[in-house]
């Protein structure tokens, strides 16, 4: 996901930020914890009400 952002960020044509997409890098990798973080949280919450077995 990270390295994803960085090439879109990085090429020439849609955004152009060349090498300085590299200072979005660290906030990247954060979004990136958060969002495994959560998921994880949901998905326990989900798992332990049963809810997971009615889908």
């Amino acid at each position: 996901m990270v390295a994803g952002y960085f090439l879109y960020e990085a090429a020439p044509v849609p955004v152009g930020l060349g090498l300085g997409a590299l200072a979005n890098v660290p906030f990247n990798l954060v979004q990136g914890v958060f969002g495994l973080v959560s998921a994880g949280a949901v998905y326990l919450a989900l798992f332990r009400a049963r809810a997971l077995a009615r889908l």
